[in-house]
């Protein structure tokens, strides 16, 4: 339900619409990179919702030809348009095919909420694989533009979820850039008053920017 006059800090809408200083609007999300992770979470959702036996390399390219976007006038050349597309499909490629034989995870692109009164603030978490046994949980994030104060405010928004019994503490989160191929693991703050301040001061400069949250 839409609560009238609440603010609400989402990671991802912070992918779109962080802005602080000269510095961070250098770090913004181009438009193409918009159209390229909507493209990107597409397929990973697909291909999860498949059957063990009908994953393969072939269905990962079946399925970036059914939501790859080809509006080349979003990107900067139709160079640029072509290299985005080969470096999204190769690394597609390597990192679904490994988890192939993978069951299916325990979460899937989900959105968690959660109203923390300490901040007066509603926290969303975007949430892709969620991986979890009865005595561990893992946790992967694809991304496209990595903004390194996204990163942070996702680690924190996480942080203030498990303390709170919203999710439980994750043994691994991974952070894949499929448009470089990189991989990073984050670690969870553990001081859970830091995360509080850091959101905070978050929800500080948005509210001072002028960025619509509410909702």
């Amino acid at each position: 339900m839409r609560m009238r006059d609440v603010f609400v800090l989402s990671d991802e809408d912070m992918s779109y619409a962080w802005f602080c200083c000269d510095q961070c609007s250098k770090v913004m999300r181009p438009e193409w990179a918009k159209v390229v992770q909507s493209t990107v979470n597409q397929v990973i959702q697909a291909y999860y919702r498949l059957p063990v036996e009908r994953r393969s390399g072939i269905r990962v390219l079946e399925l970036i030809g059914e939501y790859w976007k080809k509006d080349v006038g979003l990107f900067e050349s139709k160079f640029h348009y072509h290299e985005v597309l080969l470096k999204i499909t190769d690394h597609l490629l390597q990192y679904l095919s490994n988890d192939g034989s993978m069951s299916p995870p325990a979460l899937l692109f989900e959105e968690l909420n959660a109203f923390i009164k300490e901040l007066n603030l509603s926290l969303q978490l975007n949430l892709h694989v969620v991986q979890w046994t009865p005595t561990s949980v893992a946790i992967k994030k694809y991304i496209v533009f990595e903004n390194p104060y996204v990163l942070e405010a996702f680690k924190h928004i996480i942080s203030v979820f498990c303390h709170h019994g919203v999710l439980s503490f994750p043994e691994k989160i991974e952070i894949i850039n499929i448009l470089d191929g990189t991989k990073k693991e984050i670690e969870i703050e553990k001081d859970l008053q830091k995360s509080l301040d850091y959101l905070f001061l978050s929800k500080e400069v948005v509210q001072k920017n002028g960025l619509s949250l509410l909702v």
